[in-house]
């Protein structure tokens, strides 16, 4: 199984429809493996092709699933998959793992992303087994082979064939996800219950004798515990009648040409998306040329929108080519009908968010990294309201933030102190989601002083003031404070413990007054110094001033 590894929105227009998008019709899980295996049917209506599938919604929240999203053969609406398998960790025995789907039509030709995608609101749910080596099952082994010898309960209808074994338990397993048709189909690998009472369905293309078989065993465990017994279900089928081959060739050309109806324009003057909408029974396939070498085919069986995305700047009359086939069932093509479809593209080229040049949004934001503020080994850009810009900063050290026009404050903290060059992406969009304005800046950074804590050993305070007028010690003066303590905060206190002086963020301005203004008395005062700024809070220098007026 391929991993999808294209990144891409779950939002895609038209929105996903309301109803199911994929039915789970069968699971399996291995704990040992620690490996989920599934299949499911498309749903889709109206219905189109899905070749990506997503798991989402996954919980517990602790669960990794690998590969996701997951690239499959192309699914048509109606059909059931062939076993998809991912690998899961994170849970334990016990655990329910819990998830929704997402289908995905494949990538359109010229990109763009998925042109239509579902989301199913329905969650599936499995229980993680206990992998013990308990084994409850096997009583009986006669009874096991008089099981195997009843064979298939078989249904022929001319060449379509229909088997199911309910004579089978929950101690009973198959070895693969269908039986062997003998004739050169294919069988999946996976090992699910006997007990679920499937009907496997097939349908041959020639007259013949047909063993049909698949392998059983009895275990209480499918996967975890050894087998007790095992043995090969068969039951031979005869198909007598010749299979007809050539029935999506019965139909008259005025009839196909007729067809051509069911593919439409949803209009003809289209802006920068061109949609289509198309509906094929099960025997017609369809080739549509859009021009510049986009073109898109289509299985049987699709009902629904194609969306095609113009570039900017595409303007004028335009057509493209319908082509509708029908095939013998060796594939070669029996019948053919054309037709063209004219449309006029308006898509101008000037959006909002991009009638500006590299070189002002180079100037703006170049303003930005030169009014970076460093405190602490953090560097910080101030970012300004700008809705159009999305920007991807490299901070010099191999971690990238992303951001976008909002206003917003972003912040980076350094490890160690070094020189760092900075570099920001800036990218702008045009309505339809095609990149515009796109330039990248770069500035040069020192970071020098990396300290977590304010060290208060450098800081001096005077221990007396003398304000009385001679302009020597008029002023309480703290000084040498690290720039990581930011503000000071002084409280001053007199002998019976009042407070009679304080100011948050000083700026050695106490000249031996009280908060009213007035001269306080000579003196012995109590002076409590603390930074709020810090990370810690209880951070304080206590210490005693001395304020005398007389020399």
């Amino acid at each position: 199984m391929d991993q999808c590894t294209k990144t891409f929105q779950r939002t895609c227009s038209p929105p996903p429809p309301p109803n199911k998008c994929l039915t789970l019709v069968k699971d399996s899980i291995d704990c040992i493996k620690k490996k989920y295996c599934f299949q499911v049917k498309n749903s889709t209506s109206p219905g189109f092709n899905i070749s990506i599938i997503e798991l989402w919604n996954i919980s517990p929240s602790t669960v990794s699933i690998t590969p996701n999203p997951i690239k499959i053969p192309q699914l048509s609406p109606g059909m059931t998959s062939n076993w998809i398998c991912v690998e899961y960790d994170g849970v334990i025995a016990g655990d329910q793992l819990s998830y929704s789907i997402i289908g995905h039509q494949d990538y359109a030709v010229g990109g763009g992303g998925p042109i239509l995608c579902c989301a199913d609101t329905i969650t599936n749910s499995i229980k993680i087994p206990d992998c013990g080596n308990g084994n409850t099952c096997c009583k009986d082994s006669l009874q096991f082979k008089n099981l195997l010898s009843q064979g298939w309960q078989v249904n022929v209808s001319g060449c379509d064939v229909s088997v199911s074994a309910p004579q089978f338990d929950t101690c009973h397993w198959f070895t693969s996800g269908n039986p062997g048709w003998d004739d050169g189909t294919p069988v999946t690998n996976v090992i699910i219950s006997a007990a679920s009472g499937e009907v496997f369905t097939h349908k041959y293309t020639q007259a013949g004798t047909y063993n049909i078989c698949i392998n059983v065993f009895e275990s209480t465990d499918g996967v975890n515990v050894d087998p007790c017994w095992s043995g090969k279900l068969c039951t031979t089928v005869v198909i007598d009648n010749p299979c007809d081959s050539g029935t999506c060739c019965n139909i008259t050309q005025s009839s196909l040409d007729g067809m051509l109806q069911d593919i439409t324009l949803l209009a003809s003057d289209v802006e920068c998306e061109l949609c289509l909408s198309i509906t094929l029974d099960s025997c017609t396939f369809a080739r549509i040329d859009f021009g510049n070498n986009k073109i898109q085919n289509f299985d049987p069986g699709v009902d629904s929108l194609y969306c095609l995305k113009f570039t900017s700047g595409s303007v004028g009359a335009d057509s493209i080519k319908v082509k509708i086939i029908r095939k013998n069932i060796d594939g070669t093509i029996c019948k053919e009908a054309n037709k063209i479809l004219k449309y006029n593209k308006k898509c101008p080229l000037v959006s909002a968010c991009c009638n500006v040049t590299n070189t002002e949004i180079e100037m703006k934001y170049n303003q930005v990294l030169q009014d970076a503020v460093i405190i602490d080994c953090e560097l910080c850009l101030q970012m300004p309201l700008d809705t159009c810009t999305i920007f991807y900063i490299n901070w010099g050290d191999n971690i990238d933030t992303i951001g976008t026009g909002d206003g917003a404050k972003y912040c980076h903290k350094y490890s160690s102190t070094s020189k760092y060059i900075v570099s920001m992406e800036i990218l702008r969009f045009n309505d339809i989601g095609d990149p515009c304005i796109e330039t990248t800046i770069t500035k040069e950074y020192d970071i020098k002083e990396c300290k977590t804590e304010c060290d208060m050993s450098s800081i001096e305070i005077f221990n007396a003031i003398t304000p009385n007028g001679d302009q020597v010690n008029e002023f309480l003066k703290i000084n040498k404070i690290p720039q990581v303590c930011g503000e000071a905060d002084i409280e001053i206190y007199n002998r019976w413990g009042q407070k009679v002086w304080s100011e948050k963020a000083y700026k050695n301005t106490w000249n031996g007054e009280s908060n009213q203004s007035k001269p306080l008395p000579d003196g012995t005062y109590y002076l409590i110094v603390s930074f709020p700024d810090t990370n810690d809070k209880d951070k304080e220098i206590k210490t005693f001033i001395d304020l005398r007026r007389d020399n």
